[in-house]
């Protein structure tokens, strides 16, 4: 069973014919504007078009580096069969030296470290020989050259390949790993103005008497200073495309109008550029790995203070909820777990703020202690039940007699509770003892057990005098005057007025 054949990649088709143009325009220009000698220019982009396209698109861009380089001989030259080797010499190398690139750094296409740089340079560098050789090869024989004119034309065919490897490969490579690439073209604006002025001052230099009287090299250094600026921005587009525009521009006009250059000279100022690509390329590496390695630690320090406060946060969670349940379990301890009054703790530790408010605002102070006539007969004959549920009935009938948030009530014993009255006088307290009197003997209690039970309750009153008692002298007198009241028959209000009266 024969297998269906893979559908043809409309698109990817369309992008080699893309690079196949590319590379024979270059080719066009490079002859145009290149000082060609011998077949041979100064600069060879479609080196790096090449490189670039075995790159992006694997072996499959070998037929279109290839037509693309022959399509020039064919249409603007002497066409021969020299053009078919140096045009698969050129094809052959670029593709050997992609292969080489992708096994020993396979993210070279992004360059973001010095090693890659290194390492693409190398394969560029390998690229150029095989190129050189083949090329200077069939040149040599195609139009029967000297030694000497061969050495010549190898240097020159070798730099013009690696300059056009090394200064346009890495633009398109950025290029292609660029997500945003015309968000960043948009970008490049500010950097792009500046180089224009740049070289545009280079060039009115170029038409005075001083380029003849520096050299090549002082012109060439001139756009030193902008290079590195280049260099150290962020972008790896926007560095290695204008980095390419101003070797190339410098390149062009150090040739027009410094003299007559020698080979030497030519061949220097090749490698000068070659030089100057290179360092501009391994200087933004280690420029975008700073500003990378301090974005990854602005990250890690930002995620380390959202950990912090996130820890801090729960922390703070904890305490409060610590605290919140410290204040629950003093509340507890203070409180009677029946009634919901203080306990006798609680209420010997609010007498004692209250009693040094009083000292500090002269105010005064009654003391009423309440205790049920016969409440252990309720408990026997009844049960604890019972008992409990008088209690609870007595504890909101107090409640609802006293003054909520200024009178405060404590369960001191079994069936004992004291209350605290401040600003209140004795006259006053023994009124309010009264009524709750009453209201306890008019109460209906609501025990299934003992319908109709009747309770009564004595009430002992005193006044309090921060200035003259401490605390047990307080509830002495208090106290004693409860002791009287049942002593008297129950059911009645005594105050320790009354009862020093007597």
């Amino acid at each position: 069973m024969e297998r269906a054949a893979e559908p043809v990649d409309t698109w990817l088709m369309a992008k080699l014919f893309a690079v196949a143009a590319a590379i024979h325009l270059t080719i066009w220009g490079s002859f145009t504007v290149g000082f060609a000698n011998h077949d041979v220019v100064a600069i060879w982009p479609a080196a790096g078009i090449s490189l670039w396209a075995c790159l992006r698109f694997g072996w499959r861009a070998l037929p279109a580096v290839y037509l693309g380089d022959l399509a020039f001989g064919f249409f603007h030259l002497d066409f021969g069969v020299h053009f078919i080797l140096i045009s698969a010499g050129n094809a052959l190398a670029a593709w050997g030296a992609a292969s080489i690139i992708i096994r020993m750094c396979p993210d070279v296409m992004s360059l973001r470290t010095p090693t890659s740089v290194a390492f693409f340079v190398f394969a560029a560098a390998l690229l150029s020989v095989f190129s050189m050789m083949v090329g200077t090869l069939v040149v040599a024989e195609r139009f029967a050259l000297p030694p000497v004119i061969v050495e010549h034309i190898a240097w020159r065919w070798f730099f013009s390949d690696l300059t056009g490897a090394v200064m346009v490969a890495p633009s398109l490579m950025a290029w292609s790993s660029q997500p945003e690439g015309m968000a960043c073209l948009r970008r490049m604006r500010r950097p792009a103005f500046l180089t224009l002025v740049a070289l545009t001052a280079l060039s009115m230099l170029s038409l005075t008497a001083l380029p003849e009287v520096l050299g090549h090299y002082p012109v060439m250094l001139l756009t030193m200073p902008l290079i590195i600026w280049l260099a150290l921005r962020e972008s790896t587009l926007e560095c290695t495309l204008l980095l390419f525009v101003i070797v190339t521009t410098s390149l062009a006009i150090t040739l027009n109008n410094v003299g007559d250059v020698s080979e030497q000279a030519f061949l220097a100022v090749q490698a000068y550029g070659f030089v100057i690509a290179c360092t501009a390329l391994v200087l933004h590496t280690v420029e975008r790995g700073r500003i990378e390695a301090m974005r990854e630690l602005d990250g890690e320090r930002q995620s380390l203070a959202d950990r912090v406060a996130e820890r801090t946060v729960e922390l703070r969670q904890r305490v409060d909820a610590a605290e919140a349940e410290t204040v629950k379990m003093e509340q507890l301890a203070l409180t009677d777990e029946l009634t919901g009054f203080l306990n006798r703790r609680g209420f010997q530790e609010r007498m004692r703020q209250e009693n040094k408010r009083a000292v500090r605002y002269g105010y005064p102070i009654a003391v009423m202690m309440l205790d049920l006539d016969h409440f252990k007969r309720i408990n026997d004959t009844l049960g604890h039940a019972a008992g409990d549920k008088v209690l609870k009935t007595l504890a909101a009938v107090t409640a609802d007699m006293l003054r909520d948030g200024i009178d405060q009530i404590g369960r001191i014993g079994g069936e004992e509770f004291a209350i605290l009255m401040p600003h209140t006088s004795v006259d006053s307290a023994v009124r309010v003892a009264e009524r709750l009197r009453q209201r306890i003997l008019e109460t209906d209690w609501q025990l299934a057990e003992a319908p109709g039970l009747q309770v009564t309750a004595s009430l002992g009153v005193s006044y309090w005098d921060p200035d003259m008692f401490d605390l047990d002298n307080g509830l002495c007198l208090v106290d004693e005057a409860l002791y009287e009241a049942k002593r008297r028959g129950r059911n009645r209000v005594v105050s320790s007025v009354q009862f020093a009266s007597v």
